[in-house]
């Protein structure tokens, strides 16, 4: 196959990124399983670390992957969506699949579907050709780790079947409530399953209601040892230049001061603080100078990444209201209008939040736009029949108030 056809032949499956929604028959799962089997398992040629939550994997995944590689570890990456390629989601030491690793690879998948019982009459989905695919690619190029990120949940996401030798569940918020339920506790409890008996456990800061959640679930599960972010490491920051933060992270006698972290915001502190956790419980003498050279490999784009002009246009792919209010400084204490350029203008933010009444399946965001004069503190909220003329000043041809995706 060519990559052209191998990309045909991925997305002539269930694709639950674009229909919405996920299975929720523990089957599914098996037959997961048997079609890795048919695979030869190739999940059991690397160790595995699998993320949880509802921000932040991403970037947590791409700072850990920094600071495992720093250690002198070969290691594989495993996140979703992509941005503009496809294969931005499987990587090794940094570097996306190539294109022909990707078409080689599904034909592995295409032939190996017939013999497992499980061709597209049956059910396999997108996401979980991907998922084998990225599993693999990471024994083919001889990974000594994988972090994989999870696609939904954890309970019964695809993900799930891997046994991973260190879970990581960063901060759980309301998301996909058509598919993982209407109440925090529940959205916890499907996420909590990615805990695994014996194995390591670290947690980022999280609401009550999630914390006793996990609490519940480690208690009759019992990990080999849990790292609260917060509690069990801490750490204290303060703005820097940019919109970058520097660092200090705390562990019992442990301490590592990091002068300007790899992602802009304030929320990046915590998810810091979570991949330097998991990276101590797999290489205990973990120290600032594997961290600093551990960060400043990490490169992740997409995450209030700065494109220079007039005015200053960030690219962030906030999703939800947690992630939201993380992006609009709703505490009061942004810091954008210091970094914007040039000083004279005015500093956009985009936001997007999932309409309360939407439709289950579907993700779609509303525009709202907001201006932060540079020398005035007040924010101002532009009125929603005003959004257009204030957009086509700007020079944006076309304006919508909705985006759906997918």
């Amino acid at each position: 196959m060519t990559f052209d056809e191998a990309t045909k032949f991925l997305y002539s499956f269930l694709d639950w990124e674009k229909k919405g929604g996920r299975p929720t028959n523990p089957g599914d799962l098996a037959g997961f399983k048997r079609f890795l089997g048919c695979l030869g398992n190739p999940q059991d040629s690397f160790r595995k670390i699998l993320i949880v939550g509802t921000n932040g994997k991403g970037s947590v995944g791409a700072m850990l992957a920094g600071l495992l590689s720093a250690c002198g570890e070969s290691v594989g990456l495993y996140t979703s969506p992509h941005l503009i390629s496809v294969r931005e989601r499987i990587q090794v030491r940094g570097c996306p699949i190539s294109e022909n690793d990707f078409a080689d690879g599904l034909s592995v998948l295409k032939n190996a579907l017939p013999g497992s019982g499980l061709a597209r009459g049956g059910y396999r989905t997108t996401f979980e050709l991907l998922t084998a695919l990225a599993l693999l690619h990471f024994q083919k190029a001889a990974v000594d780790v994988a972090i994989v990120e999870a696609g939904l949940g954890g309970r019964l996401d695809s993900t799930s079947v891997l046994n991973p030798d260190l879970s990581i569940i960063t901060p759980i918020h309301m998301d996909h409530t058509a598919t993982l339920g209407r109440r925090l506790k529940e959205i916890a409890s499907d996420k909590a399953g990615a805990i695994r008996g014996g194995r390591l456990l670290v947690s980022a800061p999280q609401m009550r209601v999630v914390g006793e959640v996990l609490a519940n679930t480690v208690a009759e599960i019992n990990p080999a040892e849990w790292i609260k972010v917060g509690r069990s490491l801490t750490y204290r920051s303060k703005s820097v230049l940019d919109g970058y933060r520097s660092a200090v992270f705390r562990k019992g006698g442990w301490v590592a001061g990091v002068e300007r972290l790899p992602l802009r915001g304030k929320h990046q502190v915590v998810n810091a603080a979570t991949a330097i956790a998991a990276a101590l419980l797999l290489h205990p003498k973990l120290d600032q100078a594997i961290i600093e050279r551990g960060f400043d490999a990490t490169r992740w784009p997409g995450r209030l990444e700065v494109v220079d002009g007039a005015p200053t246009i960030l690219l962030e792919g906030a999703h939800n209201p947690h992630a939201a209010r993380a992006l609009a400084g709703v505490d009061g204490r942004s810091n954008w209008h210091r970094w914007c350029k040039p000083q004279s203008a005015r500093c956009f933010r985009i936001l997007g939040e999932e309409p309360r009444n939407s439709r289950p399946g579907v993700d779609s965001v509303t525009i709202h736009m907001y201006t932060l004069p540079v020398k005035q503190k007040e924010k101002r909220k532009a009125p929603e029949g005003d959004r257009p003329r204030i957009f086509s000043k700007l020079g944006v041809l076309e304006f919508c108030h909705s985006v759906r995706i997918g």
